[in-house]
């Protein structure tokens, strides 16, 4: 659970259809920056966020990417900004990745800081693994829609209890915070850096599959797991990951109420050969012998 007060908890009410996103939200312009303490947010809140001089990108589309764990600290906080077009980096809306201030401003205006947020509320990671697992029982239930939309309401409702219950706008009473938008973007933009991750994925393990596939060493999808094992030593990604991932991002934009309405991946002919050539693997090897071979064969040749 998202960490709200024990007076205020969160009734799960199943939602079959309703969108859980507004329309056009790809186009957000919500941004984050982790701050180590109440010092440094207090200086940027005031001053602006200065330009790195070494121009790393500073501000993320997904607030996960600014959670305790990585940037903002047990101690720190968490910038929402809304920066104008001229003033960073753009980026296409079907990916979310880190971004910079553009080179000829030496600050990201303080005018463009909405709230913020204690870092160590626990919902950005909580809802970082939350889009995850529900893209699995998306994919378990066999591409269920309104199983989806449903888990993205659920999180979208929860994020907005943590935003009302945490979020200091910095505005002013004036211009109070749209928490149910705000939430809203926080989620999408989660679920945006879920689809971009799974699109680097595929990239990458195309090009090691597409490898192997003309070295003719694959012969069962048991044996491809193998490969994959090696692969990602440090995950366990296996062939169904894959055709499911591809399967998704291939068909994203014509899933109703996602929000991905009008935007489409580029994904290279090679990716989907790659998918058609593992729905044609049989299951299981061909000879007992081949596992040991194929073993050798994979820690010779794959190089990370």
């Amino acid at each position: 659970m998202l960490d709200v007060k024990d007076s205020q908890p969160i009734v799960e009410i199943a939602i079959n259809s309703e969108a859980p996103f507004y329309p056009g939200i790809a186009n957000n312009r919500l941004y984050f920056h982790g701050t180590p303490n109440s010092e440094t947010m207090s200086v940027i809140l005031d001053k602006g966020l200065k330009h790195p001089k070494n121009g790393a990108n500073t501000l993320a589309r997904r607030i996960s990417y600014s959670s305790d764990p990585r940037y903002s600290g047990g101690f720190g906080f968490i910038i929402g900004f809304e920066p104008g077009v001229e003033e960073i980096y753009e980026m296409p809306p079907v990916f979310a990745r880190e971004t910079g201030i553009k080179r000829d401003r030496e600050y990201l205006t303080s005018q463009s800081a909405e709230f913020y947020l204690p870092g160590n509320t626990g919902m950005p990671m909580e809802l970082f693994h939350s889009v995850r697992n529900a893209i699995g029982e998306y994919y378990e239930a066999g591409f269920d829609g309104n199983l989806l939309k449903s888990k993205l309401n659920d999180m979208v409702r929860k994020t907005e209890r943590v935003l009302a219950d945490k979020a200091v706008s910095v505005r002013g009473d004036s211009t109070p915070l749209d928490v149910h938008k705000i939430a809203q973007e926080i989620v999408w933009n989660e679920l945006c850096g879920y689809t971009t991750h799974a699109y680097d994925n595929l990239l990458f393990e195309a090009r090691e599959l597409n490898k192997m596939r003309e070295e003719s060493t694959l012969d069962s999808a048991e044996t491809l797991n193998g490969a994959l094992e090696v692969i990602n030593e440090y995950s366990r990604y296996t062939a169904k990951d894959y055709t499911n991932e591809l399967r998704f991002i291939a068909n994203i934009g014509k899933i109703a109420d996602l929000g991905f309405e009008g935007l489409e991946y580029n994904i290279p002919v090679e990716v989907i050969e790659i998918g058609l050539w593992i729905d044609q693997l049989p299951a299981t090897k061909k000879k007992d012998t081949f596992r040991s071979k194929f073993n050798s064969f994979i820690k010779s040749k794959i190089k990370r």
